[in-house]
């Protein structure tokens, strides 16, 4: 990353992002609210607010290429931390999906793939375009994106989601409270998948 966009960022960084981060225990950076709300919403299913009582920060970054700045931060700062971002496998079909043009849609794939490179070179990974699963001792990379995990691999969380909706009248997807509710109180397991994540952001 270029000095001055350092320069630029890192005051923004420091107050606004990781600012209750840098006093944590531990540190786990995620891209967006659903991943910080669904881990949280995780380990509320030991006990509500486990994680917060042993000290660990969820901090979303507001999209992966924001990942390697924030971990290099607190890392400088003696903050243990660990990452989860989304190689997004799946962006192309999604955008045909939206009716997106295939210029955009090439585009977007192209960005994509430079930005997992960017992240995986700068956790010192293989650099590919659209990396596999895997949950290193550094950071974990989901295939796809989590809301597309958890479809395939918890429908119970879905189901749970689409009740607390049709209760509440609540938009999850605006409301992260809400999307940690759905987490605590679906039914079934928690995939393991996740659950090696979590075990890895907790240092355990």
């Amino acid at each position: 990353m270029d000095g001055e966009v350092v320069d630029r960022r890192l005051d923004h960084n420091v107050a606004d992002q990781l600012a209750i981060a840098l006093f944590a225990n531990r540190a786990f950076l995620v891209e967006g609210p659903t991943e910080s709300s669904v881990f949280y919403g995780i380990g509320d299913r030991s006990f509500p607010g486990s994680l917060e009582a042993a000290g660990i920060s969820i901090v979303y970054v507001g999209g992966k290429t924001s990942i390697p700045l924030a971990h290099a931060i607190l890392d400088s700062m003696g903050v243990p931390v660990y990452a989860l971002f989304d190689a997004d496998v799946g962006c192309e079909e999604r955008a045909k999906a939206n009716g997106k043009a295939q210029q955009k849609i090439d585009a977007e794939r192209s960005q994509h793939a430079a930005e997992n490179r960017r992240i995986l070179q700068y956790f010192g990974l293989t650099e590919e375009d659209y990396p596999s699963a895997v949950a290193t001792d550094s950071v974990a990379i989901l295939e796809d994106n989590l809301e597309e995990f958890l479809s395939q691999n918890w429908g119970e969380w879905s189901a749970a989601c689409q009740n607390l909706e049709a209760d509440t009248g609540i938009n999850l997807s605006k409301n992260q409270i809400a999307y940690r509710m759905a987490t605590l109180k679906a039914e079934g397991s928690v995939p393991e998948a996740l659950l090696q994540i979590l075990s890895r952001a907790k240092g355990e």
